[in-house]
Order: C-alpha cells, then structure tokens, then sequence
C-alpha cells in the first residue's frame, strides 16, 4: 500500500492520501511550490492546520489565541474564532464538519460551532498541553493525548469524560482510531505504539522496535495495515488485524 499511495507528511501526523482530496486533486501534477494562494492575517506561529471532512473549509491555529476559518476554494476568511486563555496547539473537524476541537497549551480542549463561531464546550482535566485531539469515525467519541502523559475519551455530545487512559511513561504525540471506532492507536516519547479498548480503556497491546519517539500514526483506509513514524528517521507498518 505505501508503494502504491503517495502519504502527507504533517508535524504530529500521517494521512493516507485520499484519490480525491483536495491536495492530491490540485497538486497531482504539480510540484509542491506551485504556490495557490497565501492566506494572511494571524499574528503568531501557525501551530496547525486541517481542511474539514468535506473539503469546504481549512482552519489554522495560531499562538495568538485564535483560530482562523477560510473558504477552501476562494482562500476568504470566514470566521475568527479567539480561545482566549492559551495558543491553540492542535486542531481537528468532526466527521460530519460541523464541530471542530481545539487542544490548547494550557491543557484544556475547546469545542467549536464551525457555522457560527459560537463555543459549544470546554473540557478540563490534562495538567499539561494538549499535543493532539482525534474525532472517532462514528463521531461518538473526541479523544485528547497530552504532555502529561494521559489520554482522555471524552463524550462528543454531553462533554462528559469517559476513559482516562494512561501511557505512564512521556507524552502522548499522536493518535488514531481504527475504522469501527473501537481501538484507539496512540504513539508517545516512550518509543512505543499502544492499543487501546475504546469502550473499556483496557491496554490491548504494545508495539515495540522504534528506537525514538514515536510521532504519528495512522490506519490505513482498509484498516489493514496501521503505520507509525518515529524520530528515529523510519516508518513502520504494523498488521492492524493481528497487530504484529
């Protein structure tokens, strides 16, 4: 599959590239410095960024406390969204596009109407940063790994807290769910990859041989095959199925 399907490559992530996503439909034969457009307006880092499930809006999160959504086509702002207390970290659509969740520095999450602006909730209980938050594929569930070493699941209806799943050992970077939802794939600095029972928070398994942190992973479309990277320089492909 990683022979046949070119990957994105993001800072806390990787993404099986979609035959017609709006990256792979616009660049497919260009170059990545065919530049379309510059969107402006922030004025701290870019933390993240993320174009929505149906491909009609791209968000970025800034270290001025907002976070900026544009028009996917046309690069207009549509919305300015202010978190107030802390830089927005990490951001992430909801499956159907209509929510997006924010992970600040000050360890909270931040859930948003992506029509209005309008804040929906706000979830504590992390102690560190938040480095990412992931939506579950039936949008049941959100789900937020941090600095402090936990993983928390979180009821995307009621905001109330389901799981706090703990990695004992360095901070959480990334996150995945397997297409039904109900694993859930985390990689932290402890060089590992763990599996986790989504409706119980028991730990299924640990995945061992990088030899850095890990920094991202992902299950492929078929949920086949879950890859991971890692900042010792290599990307390993686990079989989901058995997980080996």
């Amino acid at each position: 599959m990683a022979c046949s399907a070119s990957l994105q490559l993001y800072y806390s992530g990787i993404t099986f590239a979609a035959g017609e996503s709006i990256i792979r439909s616009k660049l497919r034969d260009k170059s990545w410095s065919a530049q379309l457009q510059t969107l402006k307006g922030q004025s701290g880092m870019v933390n993240t960024v993320v174009f929505s499930p149906d491909n009609g809006i791209l968000a970025s999160g800034s270290r001025d406390r907002t976070i900026w959504l544009w028009d996917a086509k046309s690069g207009k702002q549509l919305l300015t969204i202010k978190s107030y207390l802390s830089w927005v970290h990490t951001i992430v659509f909801s499956p159907d596009s209509k929510i997006l969740a924010s992970g600040s520095s000050n360890g909270t999450v931040w859930l948003w109407d992506t029509k209005s602006g309008k804040q929906l909730q706000i979830l504590k209980g992390h102690s560190d940063i938040v480095n990412i938050v992931v939506f579950s594929p039936d949008s049941r569930i959100l789900t937020s790994g941090s600095g402090d070493g936990t993983i928390r699941l979180w009821d995307t209806k009621s905001g109330k807290q389901l799981q706090t799943l703990n990695s004992y050992l360095g901070r959480v970077n990334t996150m995945a769910f397997s297409l039904d939802s109900k694993i859930l794939a985390s990689g932290s600095d402890n060089k590992t990859v763990r599996l986790w029972c989504t409706m119980s928070g028991k730990q299924l398994q640990t995945l061992e041989g990088h030899l850095g942190w890990v920094r991202a992973v992902t299950f492929s479309p078929d949920g086949e095959i879950l890859a991971s990277g890692s900042s010792d320089e290599t990307v390993r492909l686990w079989d989901a199925k058995f997980r080996k």
